[in-house]
C-alpha cells in the first residue's frame, strides 16, 4: 500500500480536515446529506496517506447504509465540483482492476476575498450602529437563561428572548440577527438546537463588559457559534 504515498494531496491531517470543511462549506448547497456522508467517510479512510482513500463503493454504501448506485451517483458529484479525483488501480497478482482511488482535492483558492464562502451566511446583512450600549435598560437574567436551555416548553422563540432581554427595541434588534443567522439552517437543525444557540450567544454577549455596540457583539458571537455548530455536525468522525 505504499504506491498510496505517491498521491498524498496534504502535508498533514489538519490540513485534510481543513480542506474537507471547506469543500463542504463552498459546496454546501450543491451537495445533499448523502454526498456529505461519503466525503466524511472518504476523509476519515485517507488519514495514513494523507487525503488517499482506497475504498469500494460497497464498502462506502454498506458504511452509510445507502445502496452502491446511490453511492457511485454521490461519488461522481463529488468529482464534479471537484472536491476528489478518481484514480483506477490494477491487481499487481490477480490482474483486472481494484478498489479506485479516491484524492481529496485541495480547494481552490480565490483572490477575490467577496467569492471566498465559508459557512453559508444569512442572505441578508444585519446593519449595526456604534451606539454605546443602554445599560440601564438591557436586562439579562442569567438564572432564567440557563433554565431556558433546558425548557421544553412550546414557548415562541420571540417569548424566550422576552424572558432574557427586557429592553424591547434592543431585543427586536437581537432577535432578528438570530432569525437572519437561522432562517436558512431550520431544514438542518432542530429548531430547539438552533434557538439554544441564540439563547447561549445573548448570555455570552451580556456577560462581557465594556461593549459599545451590543448587539454588533452579539452577532459576532452567534456567528462564531453556528460556525463551530456547522464543524462539529459535518465533521463528528
Amino acid at each position: 500500500m505504499r504506491y498510496l504515498s505517491q498521491h498524498q494531496s496534504f502535508q498533514s491531517v489538519a490540513a485534510l480536515n481543513e480542506a474537507l470543511y471547506r469543500h463542504t462549506c463552498d459546496h454546501y448547497f450543491a451537495m445533499h446529506e448523502t454526498d456529505r456522508s461519503v466525503l466524511k467517510m472518504l476523509g476519515r479512510y485517507a488519514v495514513k496517506y494523507v487525503g488517499v482513500a482506497h475504498l469500494k463503493a460497497a464498502t462506502i454504501a454498506q458504511s452509510i447504509g445507502k445502496s452502491e448506485k446511490t453511492v457511485r451517483r454521490a461519488l461522481s458529484k463529488l468529482q464534479g465540483l471537484g472536491v476528489i479525483a478518481k484514480m483506477k488501480t490494477l491487481r499487481q497478482v490477480s490482474g483486472g482492476y481494484g478498489a479506485n482511488l479516491y484524492v481529496i482535492q485541495p480547494p481552490v483558492v480565490v483572490n477575490d476575498q467577496s467569492q471566498v464562502s465559508s459557512r453559508p451566511k444569512a442572505e441578508k446583512p444585519v446593519t449595526t450602529t456604534s451606539e454605546p450600549a443602554k445599560k440601564g435598560t438591557e436586562a439579562c437574567t442569567y438564572s432564567s437563561a440557563k433554565e431556558l436551555l433546558n425548557n421544553n416548553t412550546s414557548c415562541s422563540p420571540y417569548v424566550r428572548f422576552k424572558q432574557l432581554i427586557a429592553d424591547k427595541k434592543l431585543r427586536n434588534r437581537i432577535f432578528g440577527v438570530w432569525i437572519a443567522h437561522t432562517s436558512y439552517l431550520r431544514g438542518a437543525y432542530s429548531d430547539s438546537v438552533l434557538l439554544n444557540v441564540g439563547i447561549t450567544a445573548v448570555m455570552t454577549a451580556f456577560k462581557s463588559t465594556g461593549v459599545r455596540n451590543i448587539v454588533g457583539y452579539y452577532n459576532g458571537i452567534l456567528d462564531r457559534m453556528l460556525d463551530r455548530l456547522y464543524l462539529a455536525e459535518t465533521f463528528s468522525l
